[in-house]
């Protein structure tokens, strides 16, 4: 991990691109607060004009299945 990105918090993203598909998860940003996740998010994924785009910080995802991988870390890497 970078130093820059030490200090951060992780958000998965999420986005599509018309309103009747599902949400697709696109990957996560490391900012130190909401505002700059959005802006990275927004800075990060912009090859799809997007309909909807919402980013969740990692934390406050609930697991409902969880299966430990090789590294011992669980669920969104």
């Amino acid at each position: 991990m970078s130093s820059e990105t030490q200090n951060c918090d992780v958000y998965e993203v999420f986005a599509r691109v018309k309103l009747d598909e599902p949400l697709a998860h696109l990957g996560c940003v490391h900012a130190p607060n909401e505002d700059m996740a959005i802006a990275e998010a927004r800075m990060t994924y912009s090859e799809k004009p997007w309909t909807e785009m919402a980013v969740v910080y990692q934390p406050n995802i609930l697991p409902v299945i969880r299966q430990d991988n090789a590294q011992g870390r669980v669920g969104f890497a």
